[in-house]
């Protein structure tokens, strides 16, 4: 949370930031996250609408826009922002994560498959380790009650990351149900 004090210093500052010929675009996404920061929601979704209209494409928007929407309750509003960011911007790690992590969370398992699939790729893409899609696909697959394709996820994310004891803890766990 940010202090009023605070957000009201850093908003002054953006206010001089804008007299002093700063991009639009990149001072309505950091007031965005300021106004998100602060609670302020509904504002941040408006300062965010102006954005999109000035850069279209910024994944900082559409990243926001789904943070914002997710914390007054519009889930699927906060997916279909995901969703068009990642259209504008396929190899947007943070948006794939995002949209990773509210599917889970939110429990919306149709959504599942795409979205580690989308993860997945983007990393390998990234040349990344595919870790976390792995780990990600057993929870998934545990949750389902698939206990064969969830066993099978955490040894992938194990050979990949063999140390981390977290992991081993919800193998045994699996195991033991």
């Amino acid at each position: 949370q940010v202090s009023r004090g605070a957000g009201a210093a850093a908003r002054a500052l953006l206010d001089l930031a804008i007299a002093a010929g700063a991009p639009a675009q990149q001072v309505l996404v950091l007031k965005a996250g300021l106004d998100i920061a602060a609670g302020a929601n509904e504002e941040a979704l408006k300062s965010l609408a102006t954005a999109r209209k000035l850069a279209p494409q910024d994944p900082r928007v559409a990243y926001l826009l789904a943070e914002a929407n997710l914390r007054v309750g519009r889930v699927d509003a906060a997916l279909q922002e995901l969703d068009a960011g990642i259209g504008m911007n396929p190899q947007d790690l943070s948006l794939l994560r995002s949209r990773l992590a509210i599917v889970m969370s939110q429990k919306k398992w149709f959504l599942a498959k795409d979205a580690l699939a989308a993860l997945e790729i983007g990393l390998n893409d990234a040349r990344l380790p595919t870790t976390e899609v792995h780990l990600a696909a057993a929870r998934y697959y545990a949750t389902l009650r698939d206990y064969e394709k969830a066993g099978s996820e955490y040894n992938l994310a194990l050979t990949q990351d063999p140390a981390n004891a977290g992991m081993w803890i919800e193998l045994a766990a699996l195991w033991e149900g």
